[in-house]
């Protein structure tokens, strides 16, 4: 099975500050997994539909989709980011900032958006986002995403700010 981070740090920093279901359908694998699997996509950036589900998660019971929809439904009530300041706060000491790293990424949105738009070089509309690493390559923030029609540094001082 696949770590980025043991269970033990997941656990004890990710899973207590994460919205956990009330009522209705619990998951049968347990979420410490699906975190796991999560900070794997953004360790190595691999797409959603090829995140190897089977090596990720002890019972390989589970798809990408459930994966995206945790990550989803954490992002949309602040969670997700909750959780993330708070590691990063108290692990601070560990970051490599004497170097930030950037990469911006150009992602189809065929059922558009707010930030989508139509690129001249590109065939569909697209959005864009831009990911800060530190020296290591430990993802440290992301800026939120911007319509596609520009290049990757479009007002990037004034979106900084937000990070």
């Amino acid at each position: 099975m696949i770590r980025i981070f043991c269970k033990g740090i997941i656990t004890k920093y990710f899973l207590p500050k994460l919205s956990q279901a009330k009522r209705g359908y619990s998951s049968k694998v347990p979420m410490w997994e699906i975190v796991n699997a999560i900070l794997y996509k953004f360790k190595t950036g691999v797409q959603w539909s090829l995140l190897p589900c089977k090596s990720l998660i002890s019972s390989g019971k589970i798809k990408y989709g459930a994966i995206y929809h945790h990550f989803r439904k954490w992002c949309k009530d602040g969670s997700w980011k909750k959780a993330w300041m708070i590691f990063f706060k108290q692990h601070k000491s560990m970051l490599d900032l004497s170097l930030m790293l950037m990469d911006g990424t150009h992602s189809p949105a065929k059922k558009g958006g707010e930030s989508v738009c139509y690129q001249g070089r590109k065939k569909t509309k697209t959005s864009n986002t831009i990911w800060l690493a530190d020296r290591n390559g430990n993802i440290v923030g992301f800026l939120p995403p911007l319509s596609g029609n520009h290049h990757d540094l479009y007002q990037l001082e004034i979106h900084l700010k937000s990070v």
